[in-house]
């Protein structure tokens, strides 16, 4: 999910195509739990507070919301996050029938079950996007290999694994346990097709972005949505994108590109905030900051962020810290 960097604002970090921690806890939305203290502590020593914070997790609650405003209006009732970190983005969701959250790191699905423990309308699994083997949709394509340390099965081929639900103790899905209106067959008993597939600040972190673009689009009804937010702009690459595992950061043009090139239409292309990038290149690209100050990014989201809604509800800008693709599984 997303991390910052002093004033820089959020940035970026991967979900279900890192080896590290990625995501931030944070405030949960309403009737979702947010981590507690006795949950698994991060590998390696890290600091629970400093990597929420790190993150952009309860520090940066008006960022959240200008992403959450944004993403919000291209989902339908059934949708899949991929690399859903701790759950931040995904707790502030609402008017869905069914949400799945999705990672690869063993932390992050514990915090994921804790979050969303007791909500029918919200699965876990494990989903790993960098899979080679085409991701077809029918169970006999499913390979699984090898198992989390809490027992709940990580597949490794078509990016398949064995699902496992928070309301489902016994199993990847307990009887009776809410679907949604899709058919199980994909990723972990995954319900498909979803109506939207969302990847907040992931598909920077994959080497080969159009293949995984390719095979996620698969999950997605024909028609339906897959809403991507990346790093813009390679100007912008600092020391901190090396820190967190981008590859690239992308232009409008280059993001295009890929996503065509994944068979999905573009609907929205966009730069989004202009204040923040502007920000984050004086932060990380000029003072070669590689962590965050947690004094900073409160400063940054309480008048930055503030800021650049502002402006951007009026205007669209030329440049900012992140893109915005909304693209589209043609029909045929």
């Amino acid at each position: 999910m997303t991390a910052a960097a002093g004033a820089a604002g959020p940035a970026t970090s991967a979900g279900s195509a890192r080896s590290a921690v990625p995501a931030s806890t944070g405030t949960a939305g309403a009737g979702v739990s947010a981590p507690t203290a006795a949950m698994t502590a991060p590998p390696g020593g890290v600091d629970p507070w400093v990597l929420e914070n790190h993150l952009g997790g309860a520090a940066a609650a008006n960022y959240r919301r200008f992403e959450l405003d944004l993403v919000s209006p291209y989902c339908g009732r059934r949708i899949l996050e991929v690399g859903s970190g701790l759950g931040e983005f995904a707790a502030g969701l609402r008017g869905y029938d069914h949400l799945t959250v999705s990672d690869t790191d063993a932390f992050c699905l514990r915090a994921l079950r804790e979050r969303f423990a007791g909500r029918p309308d919200v699965d876990v699994i494990a989903l790993d996007v960098t899979e080679s083997a085409p991701a077809g949709l029918d169970a006999s394509d499913r390979d699984t290999a090898g198992s989390e340390p809490d027992g709940c099965g990580t597949g490794v081929a078509a990016g398949h694994t064995t699902g496992c639900s928070p309301h489902a103790p016994d199993g990847p899905h307990a009887p009776g346990s809410p679907r949604g209106s899709g058919s199980p067959g994909g990723p972990g008993g995954l319900a498909v097709p979803v109506d939207t597939l969302i990847m907040m600040n992931v598909l920077e972190h994959v080497d080969d972005d159009v293949a995984a673009l390719r095979r996620l689009g698969r999950l997605v009804s024909p028609g339906g949505q897959v809403v991507l937010w990346v790093p813009a702009y390679p100007a912008l690459y600092g020391e901190f994108d090396r820190m967190v595992g981008h590859v690239r950061r992308y232009t409008p043009t280059t993001l295009r590109t890929r996503v065509q090139r994944a068979g999905l239409r573009v609907q929205r292309l966009e730069p989004v905030n202009l204040l923040g990038g502007i920000a984050w290149w004086a932060a990380v690209r000029c003072a070669g900051r590689r962590s965050a100050d947690p004094r900073l990014v409160g400063v940054y989201d309480r008048i930055v962020v503030p800021a650049t809604r502002f402006i951007e509800r009026r205007t669209k800008v030329p440049f900012g810290q992140s893109l915005l693709c909304v693209a589209v599984r043609p029909a045929t």
